[in-house]
């Protein structure tokens, strides 16, 4: 099993199982109340990378969502700047971000 990952001080890393969606362990933790701004839930999976971040916008959910591509032309802007010069790099909106395929 590889090393859990050091995530940035603002973040908190929650591991989740392989046999379990990220995303849903995060809006779940998030509903209960037991997640907040900041916490990270990422898989355990050796093949892919998932991983969910929950966020606590200051303004409204129709404010909010209009983000959303910001992030994840951010997410891909920073794969590029740490990853291989051709690192291909695919957005499946609203949630997916391929890497080399």
């Amino acid at each position: 099993m590889l090393p859990a990952p050091d995530f940035p001080p603002l973040l908190t890393g929650h591991a989740v199982p392989t046999h379990e969606d990220p995303l849903n362990v995060a809006f779940e933790g998030a509903r209960l109340g037991r997640f907040g701004a900041g916490d990270l839930c990422w898989s355990l999976a050796e093949t892919h990378a998932r991983a969910a971040v929950v966020l606590e916008p200051e303004c409204s959910l129709a404010k909010a969502l209009p983000m959303a591509p910001l992030m994840m032309v951010a997410i891909g802007d920073a794969l590029g700047a740490i990853g291989p010069p051709n690192l291909a790099l695919m957005y499946h909106w609203p949630t997916t971000l391929l890497v080399n395929g």
